[in-house]
């Protein structure tokens, strides 16, 4: 009766413990990497980047690169990049890529004709990281389902990254086209963080 009693009082504590354990596609998706998105948790209080969904578009030995991807401005391309002769006219706006480098922009075009050293981030997603790629993008006429601009961008070392992952400061999801290209950018955390954080499992 003894072994009995224990092996049921052993399947309690066995339910009752994977009940608490947290199924997430956060934790399935744990290998970062470029195309990855970190989907900032509710509790992220840095105005940087709280309510954020950042876009991975690169990560090499030199550190990792993101792209907020739900930051439109109010500033047109026409006038955020107006020592361009190609954004001339141009009235979809620039968005705040990140709080690093906002110097200099970097864009994300979608195509399935890979512009010449265009790092792919996703199927049919390619960086354009320097002003002559820019300006070919621009010049594709490429509208804003297509083409879009950042203005700075958000940086970790691998280290700082990985540890603010396992904290559950970001929730980790695969990216998509549809996603970056999103016609309604600025509720894009609203509508995933649901499908982001962690769920209780439950068992049948």
């Amino acid at each position: 009766m003894g072994v009995v009693n224990g092996g049921r009082q052993w399947r309690r504590l066995f339910v009752a413990a994977v009940a608490l354990m947290v199924v997430s596609p956060a934790l399935r998706a744990q290998a970062l990497g470029v195309g990855k998105l970190l989907v900032a948790s509710r509790e992220v209080g840095d105005p940087n980047f709280s309510r954020t969904v950042v876009l991975l578009v690169r990560y090499g030995r030199t550190g990792v690169v993101g792209l907020i991807l739900n930051r439109p401005s109010q500033t047109p391309l026409s006038v955020a990049l107006k020592g361009m002769e190609e954004a001339r006219g141009r009235s979809d706006p620039i968005y705040l890529g990140g709080p690093v480098g906002l110097g200099g922009a970097l864009a994300l075009l979608r195509t399935q004709e890979p512009p010449p050293e265009a790092p792919r981030v996703l199927d049919g997603v390619h960086l354009l990281s320097s002003r002559e790629e820019l300006a070919r993008g621009l010049a594709s006429r490429a509208g804003p389902a297509s083409l879009r601009v950042y203005l700075g961008y958000a940086g970790w070392t691998h280290p700082r990254l990985q540890a603010e992952v396992s904290r559950r400061i970001w929730h980790v999801l695969d990216g998509s086209s549809g996603i970056v290209f999103d016609a309604y950018p600025a509720s894009l955390w609203e509508r995933l963080i649901p499908k982001a954080e962690p769920k209780l499992a439950r068992l049948q």
